[in-house]
């Protein structure tokens, strides 16, 4: 696979599927998840419609690249005379002005001017220029031999403005800039990942707030006469900070309340009661009263001025019932004596 076609498959617009559809990592969606004036509808639309323009789906996870469909199929392909320098500005992770040819700015999230400008417009290098993340990422690429060469090579100072709005023959090429700038993001992503507690991380000892846990004990529960239930109560030493030789200082261990203790007590317990009116069969309004426990006021209903009709079922006589058995063609002689050729059951009066 070229090398263009390897970074806009397996980065720039890398997808993955999840619940039967095609999905953009969070880092190829970042400048789409911060525009505040769209819905989160809208912004999945948004994303949705992108990809299937890239990968020419309309449901999403039927792409197959051998087809060479959409935007990246025919760039790959090069139909048409159109290549990979096409959509070397595609993307929903590039900062864009919003302006149009008359310098006005684009705000209607659902017109196709604004799909256009989100998804391929002109990139905002200035705001990449002022961006103090950038700057700094700048300069540790620049003083980093193997990543200046990989996307710094044209850059011949610090001057991380000077570099990005370099627009002569010269200079770098946007694919270099828009390189560089989604390799800052990703790696501020995976950054800020490597903090997270994943759910895994405890099978190896480490996890995110590691220093900052309480000491944890299961103590097992006992009868009276010594002997263990099987059951256990937990116990929390709530870690209180360090001492003047930075060893660890806890509490004094307390036991912890079971659901079932707590809910003896009325702490589980959700306060339902209030206070309410309705109108009576009168007319009148009348205020009533459902407790915390639940209990319903001798006010919230009606009473009743009679006991209501009891309902008696129908009587039924005379009803006979009567199966008749017939011994079937396919049983042998031998067998006849032992099959009742019929049934009679005795005439019977629903009670």
């Amino acid at each position: 696979m070229p090398d263009y076609a390897k970074y806009y498959y397996e980065t720039a617009f890398d997808v993955e599927t999840k619940g039967g559809q095609f999905d953009l990592d969070s880092d190829a969606t970042i400048f789409l998840d911060k525009q505040t004036g769209l819905t989160p509808q809208e912004t999945l639309n948004l994303e949705t419609k992108f990809i299937n323009e890239m990968y020419g789906t309309n449901v999403a996870a039927e792409w197959n690249r051998g087809a060479y469909q959409g935007v990246l199929g025919v760039a790959d392909r090069g139909w048409k005379g159109r290549g990979w320098d096409d959509i070397e500005l595609y993307g929903l992770d590039l900062r864009r002005t919003f302006e149009n040819e008359d310098g006005d700015k684009i705000t209607d999230v659902n017109s196709n001017d604004y799909y256009q400008e989100l998804t391929r417009g002109e990139v905002d290098w200035a705001s990449y220029a002022e961006d103090d993340a950038f700057k700094k990422a700048f300069k540790e690429y620049f003083t980093d031999a193997q990543k200046r060469k990989d996307f710094l090579k044209d850059a011949s100072s610090t001057d991380l403005k000077r570099w990005i709005t370099d627009t002569s023959d010269d200079g770098p090429s946007n694919y270099e800039k828009i390189k560089w700038i989604r390799d800052v993001n990703q790696s501020a992503a995976e950054s800020e990942d490597s903090g997270v507690d994943t759910g895994e991380q405890w099978m190896t000892g480490e996890w995110s707030g590691k220093e900052d846990r309480s000491e944890v004990e299961l103590k097992p529960i006992l009868d009276e006469k010594g002997n263990s239930t099987g059951r256990h109560d937990l116990w929390i030493k709530p870690r209180l900070g360090k001492d003047a030789k930075g060893n660890v200082v806890y509490g004094d261990a307390e036991k912890q309340e079971t659901v079932k203790e707590r809910y003896a007590d009325g702490k589980n317990r959700l306060a339902v009661g209030f206070t309410g009116t309705r109108t009576d069969e009168d007319g009148n309004e009348v205020t009533y009263k459902i407790g915390d426990d639940g209990s319903i006021g001798p006010n919230a209903y009606d009473a009743v001025n009679e006991a209501p009709a009891v309902v008696k079922p129908s009587r039924l006589s005379n009803l006979k019932i009567q199966n008749q058995v017939s011994t079937p063609h396919n049983i042998p002689k031998a067998w006849q004596s032992h099959v009742k050729q019929t049934i009679k059951a005795p005439t019977t009066k629903a009670k």
